[in-house]
């Protein structure tokens, strides 16, 4: 991807959702192999979080702990 096509290419998320996928991956992961909706639904730790989160209430605010 060129340098525009990475800044450009944006998938809305939720907080929990947005906050959960960078304490788990680097920018790097995420751009080289996690860079579309499809990729990401089909990861399983992002399946395992997405069938926890969905059960939390709207206003569900996600202690994290940050990776090393």
């Amino acid at each position: 991807f060129s340098r525009e096509e990475v800044h450009s290419r944006i998938i809305l998320l939720c907080r929990p959702c947005h906050t959960n996928l960078h304490d788990r991956f680097s920018e790097k992961d995420l751009e080289r192999d996690l860079n579309t909706l499809e990729a990401l639904q089909n990861h399983p730790e992002i399946k395992k979080f997405t069938a926890w989160i969905r059960s939390k209430p709207i206003d569900f605010k996600l202690k994290t702990r940050r990776r090393s």
